[in-house]
């Protein structure tokens, strides 16, 4: 009788093991498949069926539903989702001790989700360019203070960096501020840009490097500005005066999907005890951009956008620099529950075996990351006369031909003033 409750016990748990418990990102796939329709409201439905009274993913809940909301242009409705994600993270990020106990029992799925480094700045990036849409600059100047004050808190708790993680959102801050005309803000906020860039292995943007030699030459800080020049090989460049009588094109484009993760798993069978033994782990799968390069036409000039922010590449690396400590967990509940069905074994064999069902069946890999981000951010910046223009993005596939275009029309160029311009772009791709 015992050899065929073991012989069925392998069975049924190698059937579960097959088929799995749905993970974060297979529940969310139905998500994703309305939002790469450009079916947002049917996507915002979907995700209120689904997470919204999950109190451990509460914060990720507020994070997708942010994007999707600014996908669909409701500004002020994303800013509150996305202020609901950041008061949940603050709420949060110290675990109790009670959830740091049942995720190394059960999995690591049980905590409350609190996002990672790169996605709890990248919240401050997407509340202030609500308000720049909404035409509220000081609010989105509000917004990188704050995010300022984040990155602090987090080098304090020793998360540094993998990546250029810090770059794009230490370079958007600069233009805010000399938005502002903040000039000496807007110095410091390029300079960190330029650093987290330059220690990773990202390509520093060339704007960036003329904003550097730009404002140092305005501030007199000719020491600096001559090591630029020697450090950039660039001789010449619009100065201040010159560049204050333009106004200038600001265009952010945010190219497809995140990288999603799914579920490594290994699991073997003690042929002497007849338990088995599983152990998971993320990884991520990328789901690559299927263009070669996006432009942007002004008054018949075309202009090439650059990469500023790889999250696919930093969402990677992010999970990267924290496996050993993921396998480590993955591995200690794994002792245990092997622990726990072993003496529940002692007492009866059907317990014990049942029990190493349960703890088999329970491992899962905490699949859940912001997967509404794109997979790159990408920028270029134009000073024109004052006017008003007529702007086409074109993105270029990898064969070469242009598969998406976009007209904006009557954009409005004011003098010693940035116009920003948002384009969100998500090809017909499989999302799992």
């Amino acid at each position: 009788m015992l050899t065929r409750l073991r012989k069925l016990t392998i069975v049924v748990t190698t059937c579960l093991i097959v088929s799995g418990c749905a993970s974060h990102s297979q529940k969310f796939s139905a998500v994703e498949k309305h939002l790469i329709e450009h079916h947002a409201g049917l996507a915002l439905k979907e995700l209120d069926e689904r997470y919204g009274k999950s109190s451990s993913d509460i914060v990720l809940y507020y994070l997708n539903k942010g994007l999707i909301l600014r996908i669909n242009e409701e500004y002020k409705k994303s800013n509150r989702a996305l202020e609901n994600a950041k008061k949940f993270i603050d709420e949060l990020e110290t675990l109790s001790l009670s959830e740091q106990t049942t995720s190394l029992t059960i999995n690591d799925s049980t905590l409350s989700y609190t996002g990672e480094r790169y996605e709890k700045i990248l919240l401050y990036v997407y509340k202030a360019l609500n308000y720049i849409d909404l035409g509220k600059l000081d609010d989105a100047r509000v917004e990188i203070l704050q995010m300022d004050v984040k990155f602090r808190k987090l080098l304090d708790d020793n998360q540094k960096p993998v990546l250029s993680e810090d770059g794009f959102p230490r370079y958007f801050s600069g233009l805010i501020y000399e938005a502002n005309q903040e000039w000496s803000n807007a110095l410091i906020s390029y300079r960190q840009a330029y650093e987290s860039y330059k220690r990773s292995a990202a390509k520093v943007p060339e704007q960036l490097k003329t904003s550097l030699l730009r404002l140092t030459e305005h501030l007199a800080l000719f020491d600096e500005l001559e090591n630029h020049k020697k450090t950039f090989g660039i001789s010449t460049w619009t100065n201040q005066q010159a560049f204050s009588e333009l106004g200038e094109l600001v265009f952010i484009f945010h190219n497809g999907l995140a990288p999603v993760k799914y579920e490594l798993s290994a699991h073997t069978l003690n042929p002497q005890t007849g338990h088995m033994i599983r152990i998971t782990t993320p990884a991520y799968k990328p789901r690559p951009s299927i263009i070669k390069a996006a432009k942007i036409s002004i008054n018949d000039n075309h202009y090439t956008l650059k990469i500023v922010e790889d999250v696919n590449s930093i969402a990677i690396k992010t999970l990267e620099s924290r496996s050993a400590e993921i396998a480590a967990r993955a591995l200690a509940r794994a002792v245990l529950k092997y622990n726990a069905s072993k003496q529940a074994g002692r007492k009866d064999d059907a317990l014990g075996l049942l029990i190493n069902l349960a703890g088999v069946v329970t491992e899962q890999a905490d699949t859940r990351s912001w997967s509404t981000l794109p997979y790159d951010i990408q920028m270029k910046r134009v000073a024109l006369p004052p006017g008003k223009y007529d702007l086409t993005i074109e993105l270029i596939g990898n064969h070469g031909r242009i598969i998406n275009k976009y007209i904006f029309s009557d954009v409005t160029i004011t003098k010693q003033q940035k116009t920003f311009i948002s384009y969100r772009w998500i090809p017909l791709y499989t999302t799992q």
